[in-house]
């Protein structure tokens, strides 16, 4: 965020903001103006968001398992068609294994970068471990091979699927190189202030699961279900999500819904971009998209209130939605703020969560991670 003063950075959560999240991002910012390289920070990085990395490593080892046979199969049939360089650009860090930092063929290497990817994937997080599989994972993706093997051959539409949520997870730990950019920064601006944004826009209250998950669709119709039904139900989830019942179960409690960080961010910055001056870089008139720092895709419901909200307001609010969102059941709507109005972008998705559920309710709930 750009102030009259210089620039800060404006952070949530949907969860409450604790004393260590304050200290956290004190220390981090201090950080940032003693090191050189993105690389530099991996150590605090582990410290403070151990369990974020190590399930993005544990995504990405179970993506690449699932589809690793048809990887080498797939490579075994790729024909090289440009230079080394080209096929595997910006690949130096882990060409550096072969004599002379040449390996003995394309094929030697998309082999090895399978093989790689899969193997480091299986480790105690450190910040050595977690850079090896940094340099693998970006020079994989990055690959011609990678970019384009959906596009290439026709493939069936669950392989399809699972080799694109590899490329996602490929993403996933390569995301943290996007540091290097708020390094520049510092090293132009000097110490940036920063401000948590609480819960001034959140709603209270709690809701109660139904006891079982057809309970819920008993209650949601309002229809009343008999033993045919209940039989014919229960075939169709157990082939179709076959942990839907036990996860229900597990997680049967009282939960409280929050509103999500992309929401809470946008209703606080936003009074002062509706009311800004024509100079304003990010004004109603400009063609830049705002993009909103997330290190998880913006669940359905977010993206369809802030579609809604940046009709209404004439902003230009980016989600970060690479793929289609999923559902996230604790997704609450906010409550009103003065000067903005929210009622309609509240209403649309409630529509579009209604249109997702008819369309395919089973879908909906699928593992899109």
């Amino acid at each position: 965020m750009v102030e009259s003063n210089g620039i800060s950075l404006i952070l949530a959560k949907a969860e409450p903001i604790l004393p260590i999240d304050l200290s956290a991002t004190a220390e981090f910012l201090t950080t940032l103006t003693k090191v050189e390289r993105w690389v530099h920070l991996l150590p605090f990085l582990v410290r403070h968001t151990k369990d974020n990395m190590e399930n993005r490593v544990r995504r990405l080892h179970e993506s690449i398992v699932a589809v690793f046979e048809d990887l080498l199969s797939a490579a075994a049939d790729y024909s090289l068609d440009l230079s080394m360089e080209r096929e595997v650009p910006r690949s130096h860090g882990f060409r550096v294994r072969y004599p002379d930092g040449q390996p003995p063929s394309l094929l030697a290497m998309l082999q090895d970068l399978i093989h790689s990817c899969r193997n480091k994937s299986l480790f105690d997080l450190s910040a050595n471990a977690f850079l090896e599989l940094y340099i693998i994972a970006d020079t994989f993706r990055r690959s011609r091979f990678m970019r384009g093997l959906t596009n290439r051959q026709p493939l069936e539409l669950p392989l399809k699927d699972k080799i694109e949520r590899l490329q996602r997870h490929l993403g996933d730990i390569c995301q943290y190189d996007g540091l290097e950019l708020l390094l520049k920064r510092v090293r132009q601006v000097g110490s940036i202030p920063f401000r948590w944004v609480g819960d001034e826009f959140a709603r209270s209250g709690a809701v109660e699961i139904s006891p079982t998950a057809l309970c819920a669709v008993e209650r949601q119709t309002g229809i009343h279900l008999d033993a045919e039904d209940l039989n014919i139900l229960n075939s169709s989830v157990d082939r179709s999500l076959p942990h839907f019942t036990d996860s229900w179960e597990a997680r049967r409690v009282n939960f409280h819904p929050r509103v999500h960080a992309e929401l809470r961010i946008i209703l606080y910055l936003s009074p002062s971009l509706i009311n800004s001056s024509p100079s304003s870089s990010w004004t109603r008139d400009s063609d830049m998209t705002i993009p909103i720092g997330s290190n998880r895709p913006s669940c359905v419901c977010c993206q369809a209130w802030i579609r809604k909200f940046n009709g209404i307001h004439g902003l230009k609010w980016g989600p970060n939605n690479t793929y289609p969102g999923k559902l996230r059941v604790d997704w609450a709507y906010p409550g009103p703020v003065n000067g903005v109005s929210i009622t309609a972008a509240n209403a649309t998705v409630e529509d579009e969560v209604g249109y997702n559920l008819d369309k395919s309710p089973l879908g909906f709930f699928g593992d899109r991670d």
